[in-house]
């Protein structure tokens, strides 16, 4: 699979049956909103009933070479039926991009609540390469954002997992984690995964972004 922007990546992840849930999401580009926002925020307050995440998309964001993670805005706990918010909001991320193509997109998702655990998972180790899922979570705040984010104390919690060595997992959310991770691995054939995640409280696993570790060493 060839990884694009964040928004296509999720769109061509959903259709591929995985184990990984993924919360109700609406794209749009930056084009269709210059060009008919009261039909942008129709169609969000239409299909969304609970609060929403929006998160960027741009095209700079995720490139072959380098993740840019983190680059620019998303916004939280939007509330999809007060438009002169969810307008703001939309400005803003949209605002925070350095490129300004027309194609960028903004990426409007469900907000998870109910969190039992988020984060994000490498799939081998940043630094060198080596063959260990290394897992920087919050089980604490019940907040998707904090371990991405870097704000708060909840957010340095580390568990590293040996590759060949995850049947000695004890836990349940996690093993059901890295079920879903190496699902996804073998279904896109690509082993160099940076996935941001979120477990809810019946253990379900959301995927909310996946881009390729580009910049190690691969030993492996």
């Amino acid at each position: 699979m060839i990884f694009a922007s964040k928004a296509d990546t999720l769109a061509n992840l959903k259709n591929l049956k995985l184990n990984f849930s993924f919360p109700k999401t609406y794209i749009f580009s930056v084009n269709e909103w210059h060009q008919n926002k009261k039909s942008v925020l129709n169609k969000i307050n239409s299909e969304f009933k609970t609060k929403i995440a929006i998160r960027s998309s741009s095209y700079d964001e995720d490139l072959a070479t380098s993740s840019q993670a983190g680059k620019y805005l998303s916004k939280l706990n939007i509330d999809p039926k007060k438009q002169k918010n969810v307008k703001k909001a939309i400005s803003l991320v949209i605002g925070s991009y350095k490129s300004k193509h027309l194609q960028n997109k903004v990426i409007i998702q469900k907000q998870i609540t109910k969190v039992s655990m988020s984060g994000v998972i490498f799939t081998h180790d940043l630094v060198n390469g080596t063959p260990y899922y290394v897992i920087n979570y919050d089980d604490k705040s019940k907040k998707t954002d904090t371990v991405t984010s870097g704000i708060g104390k909840n957010s340095n919690k580390k568990l590293i997992i040996y590759r060949h060595g995850v049947e000695s997992l004890k836990s349940e959310r996690f093993k059901k984690l890295i079920c879903a991770v190496q699902d996804l691995e073998k279904k896109i054939n690509n082993k160099y995964l940076d996935l941001e995640f979120v477990v809810d409280t019946k253990l379900r696993i959301y995927l909310l972004q996946a881009r390729k570790i580009s910049t190690i060493k691969k030993n492996t």
